[in-house]
């Protein structure tokens, strides 16, 4: 017989001391942390232990989701004098962590502020791209107060115990650009640039355009656009187009106001069906308000090209496609784009019709493709039509994809996809610190603008500025060193502004007419264009436009050095010898460009309005014509004395 054992008796629990401490600390430890604190708050001294045990109380918070902002690029210091000085700040990395007896939560760390690139290869990258730049410091436009510390693009991502100093705040406002200087200088030879405009021809831009021309006259082509209607004199430099009628009377100060894409439209269509698409490597669209400089143009084109360069992989493709620059209202487009525009005219050329639905008779010769989409259909302005263009039509109805560069905002800044800043597109007389406007505060904000170029960097310009005695300038010293290598400067609205930017900011060589610079500019003589008409002196004649055959009696130029000859003595410039299919052989005025050539090619076709031919009187028809000139002469000064005499 098996006997079964008893089962154990269950174990006894034994208090050990340790079993009492525990039970001590969590029954007794609390009670007196409470009544530490009673005594405290009665005391007045429990603040700073109140907020410690609210956090105590409240729950452990997951960290927040680490960002990455961006480095503001204009804040950069790197220049070649001054970046061996320029170094990584490193803040604490965490604040103490509030516990109690390790009962209480670790409070997280701010998070990591880094750059923007993904790992330390690209990091690396990008701050060799940035190093091979040529950039000056890069202020921030700001209100009066302590200058921002420098933001520094790490050279490694920062570790989970650095953080690098966010940008600074800045008053609202736009933007500033930084140049970015091409580290070798751009020749004017290097990039051929066609500069247009349309206006319709009123008072105002009359006056404006007896500097405009001196302008337009240093690009390597270029035309005045206006409407049949126009008024003034004929004036033969201008093409004319038709434009649909409008509500708004042609004599109206209104008419096509933030409309002027009615013009422009008309313009593109005569322009994209000219020889003039293939020849010129960069286009540009301007008004007769901005000031503009062609050799500043051509050099900020090589630097948005450089900048585009250091971009990501996608902004270094789009340099070998269509591009379109934005600077303010004024807008640039490569050839490449221009061919896309004329490969797709009859799509892009539809503009709406008087006799279309209601909406199309509101916008009547605006762009159609416009509809649904901003300012339609009361308004279509250059500085929304071309962006939506660019950015909308051309990539999704054409599929044409188009690199859109720079900001339709004039005055704002524009910078790649690393953070990096294009040079300033525009500068707007509107925002000018210095008296806004009015003559006196543009003719004032030409001057700083001006010295500001002669400055060598950002640290220099501060200097001036401090001790500056207008406040306007030292409080917005960060806008005029921005603005020191602008191509365009808008609403120019005085002669006497415009002549002095061409002597002070284009370095005009010829400008012998600004030392009369006074603010009162309201009637100027209107300046005739430098085409010759008819016959002119020396034994050369015109012909008239459109025409391949010289007037009868004279003969076409025999070569190259005959051409030149006669340019000189009609005293315009020579442009040289080329073959060209679309002209007639011989020696050519081109009006659009307003220079003499000579087209040795046998096959030319000619009859084109927009050359004459130049041609040679016989030396006998030629010294009769001189002789009756100089004697009609002769009696014209003789009549003037006699009709004084009988005053």
């Amino acid at each position: 017989m098996v006997r079964l054992r008893d089962p154990p008796p269950p174990p006894r629990h034994r208090f050990t001391s340790s079993t009492v401490l525990g039970l001590l600390a969590i029954t007794v430890i609390p009670l007196i942390f409470s009544l530490r604190m009673e005594s405290q708050q009665l005391l007045g001294l429990g603040s700073s232990s109140a907020w410690l045990l609210e956090m105590y109380k409240q729950p452990a918070r997951s960290p927040p989701e680490q960002t990455n902002p961006t480095i503001e690029t204009r804040d950069l210091a790197i220049h070649p004098s001054t970046s061996e000085q320029t170094a990584a700040t490193e803040l604490p990395s965490s604040q103490p962590s509030m516990s109690l007896h390790s009962m209480a939560p670790t409070v997280p760390p701010p998070p990591q502020v880094t750059a923007s690139v993904s790992d330390s290869e690209s990091n690396k990258a990008a701050t060799n791209a940035v190093d091979s730049l040529t950039l000056s410091p890069q202020p921030t436009a700001r209100s009066p107060g302590p200058d921002p510390a420098a933001a520094v693009v790490p050279s490694a991502p920062s570790s989970n115990n650095a953080m690098s100093p966010q940008p600074t705040a800045r008053s609202p406002g736009p933007d500033p650009a930084a140049a970015v200087v091409p580290s070798e200088p751009i020749s004017n030879n290097a990039i051929l640039l066609f500069c247009f405009c349309w206006t319709p021809r009123r008072k105002y831009d009359e006056i404006l355009l007896q500097e405009v021309r001196k302008q337009y006259a240093k690009c390597d082509g270029h035309a005045f656009f206006t409407d049949m209607d126009s008024p003034g004199e004929e004036d033969p430099s201008f093409v004319k187009v038709k434009l649909p009628t409008q509500s708004v009377a042609r004599s109206d100060s209104g008419w096509l106001y933030h409309r002027n894409m009615v013009g422009l439209m008309p313009s593109w269509n005569h322009l994209v069906k000219s020889a003039w698409v293939d020849k010129y490597d960069w286009f540009i669209n301007t008004e007769l308000d901005h000031f503009f400089s062609p050799a500043r143009a051509r050099t900020n084109i090589a630097g948005y090209l450089k900048v585009l360069q250091h971009g990501t992989d996608s902004e270094k493709a789009s340099l070998d496609g269509p591009m379109q620059l934005m600077w303010g209202n004024a807008f640039v487009f490569n050839r490449k784009l221009v061919q896309g525009m004329r490969e797709h005219w009859q799509m892009l050329g539809k503009t709406a019709k008087a006799d279309g639905d209601r909406e199309e008779k509101i916008a009547v010769g605006c762009p159609r493709w416009m509809r649904g989409r901003s300012e339609w259909p009361q308004s279509c302005s250059q500085d929304i039509v071309y962006p939506t263009m660019a950015w909308d039509i051309l990539p999704n109805s054409a599929k044409l994809k188009v690199a859109n560069v720079g900001d339709p905002g004039c005055g704002h800044s524009a910078k790649n996809k690393k953070n990096q800043a294009f040079p300033l597109g525009c500068w707007e007389m509107q925002q000018n610190p210095l008296n806004g406007q009015s003559e006196g505060g543009e003719l004032a904000a030409i001057k700083e603008l001006a010295h500001m170029g002669t400055l060598p960097n950002w640290a220099a310009a501060k200097a001036y500025c401090a001790s500056h005695l207008q406040a306007a300038v030292r409080n917005n010293c960060a806008k005029f060193y921005d603005g020191r290598n602008v191509a365009i400067i808008h609403h120019v609205g005085h002669l006497s502004v415009h002549k002095l930017a061409r002597k002070l900011l284009d370095n005009d060589a010829n400008n012998t007419d600004v030392s009369d610079v006074s603010l009162d500019a309201s009637s100027p003589e209107v300046a005739k264009p430098p085409r010759p008409k008819g016959k002119a002196a020396s034994g050369h004649v015109m012909g008239e436009a459109g025409e391949a055959e010289c007037p009868k009696g004279s003969k076409p130029m025999p070569d190259a050095d005959a051409c030149s000859a006669a340019a000189d003595s009609l005293g315009q410039k020579f442009a040289g010898e080329f073959p060209s299919d679309g002209d007639a052989q011989g020696c050519l005025y081109r009006i659009p460009d307003m220079d003499i050539y000579f087209n040795p090619q046998e096959t030319g076709k000619g009859g084109s309005p927009e050359r004459q031919m130049v041609c040679q009187e016989p030396t006998v028809q030629a010294a009769l014509r001189e002789e009756r000139a100089a004697a009609a002469s002769q009696l014209d000064a003789l009549s003037a004395k006699e009709q004084k005499k009988r005053r």
